[in-house]
């Protein structure tokens, strides 16, 4: 984590990351989250402890907090694709806000993979040829098992 960099408030992955340890799925609130943050944050399971978004590790400015940007931004690995940066929109329009679109501009410049869900269930794929090469080829089963449109995006 990056030193200074601390959750907060911000409790944007206690609701849309999934927690095997609580039986919490992908989506549902946290009950062990509040305004105030997490009521168990000294206690919590592995899974929580060992996530870390990349805001906490000094990816974007202040205002790119997820709760912020509207924006859960973090590494994950796809089997069939490789290591994605996976930007998860937390509001209707979250990604049109200026907030948001700096902090994807950012990405892009990084020249970053991403895995891009949006608040409607649209899966937006974007970014090197080879990239979007992998995911053309499993498009069809991602739209099937998403039962969302996929749409692909090479980067230049």
């Amino acid at each position: 984590m990056t030193q200074g960099r601390k959750c907060g408030r911000c409790t944007t992955c206690c609701t849309y990351l999934r927690v095997e340890e609580l039986h919490k799925p992908e989506g549902a609130p946290c009950w062990l989250a509040t305004k105030d943050g997490c009521t168990a944050y000294g206690k919590r399971p592995d899974s929580c402890r060992k996530f870390e978004c990349l805001w906490l590790m000094g990816v974007g400015k202040e205002s790119h907090r997820p709760d912020r940007s509207k924006l859960l931004v973090y590494t994950d690995q796809s089997p069939k694709i490789g290591e994605v940066v996976v930007v998860r929109e937390i509001a209707s329009n979250g990604l049109r806000g200026s907030k948001a679109q700096g902090l994807l501009k950012e990405l892009k410049r990084a020249k970053v993979d991403l895995y891009i869900h949006r608040n409607n269930g649209t899966l937006s794929i974007q970014g090197s040829a080879d990239f979007i090469k992998k995911a053309e080829a499993i498009k069809e089963e991602m739209e099937a098992e998403k039962a969302a449109r996929v749409e692909l995006k090479v980067l230049s």
